[in-house]
């Protein structure tokens, strides 16, 4: 959806995701030709708990709330709209100063040292260019138990999540150090937000929620210094 927001205001974009099950939505609500909400869906029918009223696990919700076609068309320019599929490191490895921007909207926490992603980022922005962020720092590579770092199967036989080596070489950096790694690396901050709270998704009459307080920020890659006068 990010992706489309931007590509709607005249920007070309192109939008990255890693995940199957997000891959598979986002396919089918863009690619499916549905009209606004021609979809009716439960989401909540299998959280008995923390309701208010019995009839909060049969809300229904209807989607998509927009139809892409539509959106696109409000753009004052013909639309420059792309995926790409595939871990984010791997997919713009071979490309260099080629992005005008980065828009992250809960991802900087997703690599397992996300130093990497403050290196990539660096690399593909052309002079100029700026980062736009928002997220908090939910690590998604902390070992929850140790069959996370064993790997091989658990009592039962099922085999764990241990054998990806990204448990293991994971790094989870506060803010101040991950920002300071911006800064080293050249990143000019023009704002910084911290605070700003957000859910994800969330059920808006549960009794309970998780609500982050995340970090929003923009940074640029600087322009280089012009030579001085006389060379």
């Amino acid at each position: 959806r990010l992706v489309l927001e931007v590509a709607a205001r005249g920007y070309g974009a192109q939008g990255n995701e890693f995940s199957y099950h997000m891959l598979l939505c986002s396919n089918f609500l863009l690619n499916s030709g549905l009209r606004p909400k021609a979809l009716t869906i439960y989401p909540y029918v299998d959280q008995p708990s923390n309701c208010v009223a019995s009839a909060d696990r049969l809300r229904p919700v209807r989607v998509p709330d927009v139809v892409p076609d539509e959106l696109l068309a409000t753009s004052p320019f013909k639309p420059d709209f792309s995926m790409a599929a595939g871990e984010f490191l791997d997919v713009y490895a071979d490309q260099a100063a080629c992005w005008d921007a980065v828009v992250s909207c809960f991802f900087l926490d997703t690599a397992p040292v996300a130093l990497e992603y403050v290196d990539a980022i660096w690399r593909l922005l052309k002079p100029g260019g700026v980062l736009v962020n928002l997220g908090p720092l939910l690590y998604h590579w902390v070992p929850n138990s140790s069959a996370d770092l064993a790997g091989g199967l658990d009592a039962d036989g099922a085999p764990t999540a241990g054998a990806d080596d990204r448990y293991d070489r994971a790094l989870e950096f506060s803010w101040d150090e991950l920002r300071q790694a911006f800064l080293a690396r050249g990143f000019v901050f023009e704002h910084e937000e911290l605070g700003r709270e957000c859910t994800y998704t969330c059920n808006a009459r549960s009794m309970m929620r998780t609500q982050y307080k995340c970090v929003f920020f923009t940074a640029r890659k600087p322009l280089p210094s012009p030579p001085p006068e006389g060379q």
